[in-house]
């Protein structure tokens, strides 16, 4: 694939999430002054950006803003370590827990970890 393939790629991908983001409660101000679909890559500079303030729960403890679904949506519940003074809930539904698979078997692959394999992954990550 060529640059200009990969871009053509990049932004049709890139236009396809913007567009099912229209709806979402956190990215409805925000995109409703955006002109949708992009018509160059470029133009995602002048995209607002979003903070880890606008992100965090409404209060300690609350899942972040962009957990939107209903709980029975959400499949996996995970938490921060409480970095900003309380710990903060993370939640995935099945086809985010589905996709972190396949993006760590990538990991495990290039590794070229097996079955006879014993490993442990220990990291500390927040996902904002």
């Amino acid at each position: 694939m060529n640059r200009e393939e990969l871009s053509r790629l990049q932004l049709a991908k890139l236009n396809r999430l913007l567009l099912s983001l229209m709806n979402h409660p956190l990215y409805q101000k925000s995109l409703a002054a955006c002109e949708l679909p992009l018509q160059s890559l470029d133009e995602l500079s002048k995209f607002p950006l979003l903070g880890k303030s606008d992100l965090l729960g409404e209060q300690p403890g609350a899942p972040a803003r962009l957990f939107h679904l209903d709980k029975d949506h959400y499949c996996r519940f995970h938490q921060t370590s409480g970095s900003r003074g309380w710990p903060m809930p993370v939640l995935d539904t099945a086809e985010d827990w589905s996709w972190w698979l396949q993006c760590w078997q990538y990991v495990l692959d290039a590794a070229d970890v097996s079955s006879n394999d014993i490993a442990m992954m220990a990291f500390s990550l927040a996902p904002l």
